[in-house]
């Protein structure tokens, strides 16, 4: 369950992107949101050809990829979407 995950979560603070796709909204906890921005750049969909990405955009200095949200949504519903968890202070140590 999500109480679960959130129980062995070793942060205080529990960070979240939320996005609308369609009429939801759909919520994705994730490791570390490095830094917020806003841009209005195009996203350029011809760099990266991968299921679940949408393409790339270019900000301050950095290729930033950019989830395909409304992909990742419909997959999970499918039950074509495995869910990984991982150990980040393992990863980290890597």
């Amino acid at each position: 369950s999500i109480q679960e995950k959130l129980d062995k979560y070793s942060k205080d603070l529990i960070e979240v992107i939320v996005a609308r796709v369609g009429d939801e909204k759909v919520g994705i906890f994730v490791h570390e949101l490095d830094e917020i921005q806003e841009c209005d750049t195009e996203i350029n969909t011809e760099t990266i050809d991968l299921p679940g990405l949408k393409g790339s955009i270019w900000v301050k200095g950095k290729t930033i990829c950019v989830l395909d949200l409304e992909f990742i949504l419909d997959t999970y519903k499918n039950n074509k979407l495995t869910l990984k968890e991982v150990d980040w202070k393992e990863q980290q140590a890597a």
